[in-house]
């Protein structure tokens, strides 16, 4: 029921992306990658498809609230005597599972404004980053506890 009034919200507070169309896609008689982007020319019957333009401001605010959940479930959790409380809130905490996403939405929409066209090294690169915090953040759980 949360996660319903959740996509609900989001639905209603996302502002409407501006559309702009793509660059030309090339045919398959040209070559992906023309020494010359000058001399790459398309079909005049080909249909161009428009995109949407989205801002990065809902994602990082997407974000941010989702930091701040996720910092204040877990808060909560520390203080929790009973394991039905618990339940409810580490329930409640799962609203904070949009940060990720939210990340690498906004970081794909800065690298393509500023010009970069290989997303999937920026992805390669993210998930790094990810997967180390992962593995640094557990390590020092455990040592903590101990």
């Amino acid at each position: 029921m949360i996660v319903l009034h959740a996509l609900v919200a989001i639905k209603l507070i996302k502002r409407k992306p501006k559309s702009a169309k793509p660059p030309p896609v090339p045919t398959e008689r040209e070559p992906l990658l023309a020494a010359d982007p000058s001399t790459q020319t398309t079909d005049s019957t080909e249909e161009i498809t428009s995109r949407k333009i989205s801002s990065p401001s809902f994602d990082l605010g997407l974000a941010r609230l989702s930091i701040i959940i996720e910092f204040v479930g877990y808060l909560i959790i520390c203080f929790i005597p009973t394991s039905t409380t618990f339940v409810i809130v580490a329930t409640l905490n799962a609203a904070a599972s949009g940060l990720w996403p939210a990340l690498r939405s906004v970081a794909l929409e800065l690298y393509s404004k500023r010009g970069g066209t290989e997303s999937g090294r920026l992805f390669g690169g993210l998930s790094v980053i990810y997967a180390l915090w992962c593995v640094l953040s557990s390590a020092l759980r455990s040592s903590s506890s101990t």
